[in-house]
């Protein structure tokens, strides 16, 4: 994991890159006062596929894709309606069989020096020291104690203000965790997350990760083998079944259709390539718990289900057309469905497993 991380590093910044070193876009243009502490403020993806990531993405949410440095078509700046969310980086061949796609989060923190002292203080671990990068501001990557990669970061200008989700942009991440007691220790130690329990009608109760009065992200405990904890970010659209179905156009693949009896609009969408390893697994399958009985280790692996392809880099997507709390409350659910059916385990609905919301997994034809 210390190599695929600095890997990702020497990448984004350019270190060591072929072509023009590379000066990442600003966060936002916000002035330096405005901070919010345990904010997801940017999200970065680091592929062995940038072209594809390039096309499936584009083409789904309308993003684009510009070369960061003219000339240097290794490191893209994600933009939403001209407003830039991301980078997008290729990772070089000689380290394709060590890295796998994977999108990380940065947190904002007041004081990256101070936020890496507690980090190892509690039981994480610095894989990327603090550095001063031109334009993003001073950052730093990390472990926590269960192994789930962020980065923490004191952006060069402002934090992205607080505003209504728009189409197509980020709305938060949600931490998948095996111990949700100390994940919220470790979290709230760092950037002073408070845990609030939330439960609105028959949506399943989730806990939200709070700061200031505002949700700044989600926990989900993990229940299923060989699932390794990660923060997975979410993305809002206004049409979720229409995304799906250009996700099927675009070559990719609903492996758990919408379930009438339910009024949660959620998905959960990967990008699959032939080349690629799952992020959620290194390489593993998810192993399915109390939903497919005792011999779920017996069933065919997911790859049989989705054909040669593997999944390569996750995002989660939600509806914004309905109410906003019940939105949040569905939004940062757990998703138990998951472990069926990235074991191919056929004829489970959704509305038969612990967890009965409804969700989409799409896969990308490579």
């Amino acid at each position: 994991m210390r190599f695929i991380l600095a890997a990702w590093f020497i990448s984004a910044v350019g270190f060591g890159c072929a072509g023009p070193q590379v000066v990442l876009p600003d966060v936002s243009n916000a002035p330096k006062s405005i901070r919010h502490a345990g904010k997801f403020v940017w999200f970065d993806l680091f592929t062995r596929d940038l072209p594809g990531a390039c096309r499936f993405y584009g083409k789904l949410f309308g993003w684009s894709f510009l070369d960061t440095a003219p000339g240097n078509s290794n490191v893209k700046t994600i933009s939403n309606n001209g407003i830039p969310m991301g980078n997008a980086i290729q990772l070089k061949s000689e380290m394709d069989k060590a890295v796998t796609s994977k999108w990380i989060g940065f947190m904002s923190v007041a004081d990256v020096d101070r936020a890496v002292e507690r980090i190892t203080k509690n039981g994480g671990t610095i894989h990327i020291p603090p550095k001063e990068v031109p334009n993003r501001g001073r950052l730093a990557v990390a472990l926590d104690p269960e192994g789930a990669p962020f980065a923490v970061l004191t952006a060069s200008k402002g934090d992205p203000p607080d505003k209504p989700c728009v189409p197509n942009g980020w709305v938060g991440s949600e931490l998948w965790t095996r111990n949700v007691k100390e994940a919220l220790k470790f979290y709230g130690n760092l950037v002073g997350y408070e845990a609030e329990t939330r439960k609105m009608g028959a949506a399943p109760a989730c806990l939200l990760l709070m700061r200031d009065g505002q949700v700044r992200g989600g926990v989900a405990k993990i229940e299923w083998k060989d699932v390794k904890p990660n923060w997975v970010p979410y993305i809002g659209v206004t049409d979720i079944e229409a995304v799906v179905i250009k996700a099927e156009k675009l070559g990719g693949k609903v492996l758990i259709g919408l379930d009438p009896d339910r009024e949660d609009d959620v998905a959960v969408l990967a990008r699959v390539s032939s080349r690629g390893v799952s992020p959620l697994s290194s390489g593993a399958r998810p192993q399915t718990s109390q939903t497919a009985g005792p011999d779920a280790a017996k069933t065919p692996q997911a790859d049989a289900e989705i054909g040669s392809g593997k999944i390569v880099d996750c995002l989660l997507i939600y509806s914004l057309t309905k109410d906003k709390r019940s939105m949040i409350i569905t939004f940062f659910g757990t998703w138990r469905s998951l472990e069926a059916h990235l074991n191919g385990v056929q004829g489970v609905r959704s509305s038969n497993l612990r967890v009965p919301t409804t969700k989409y997994l799409i896969k990308r034809a490579s």
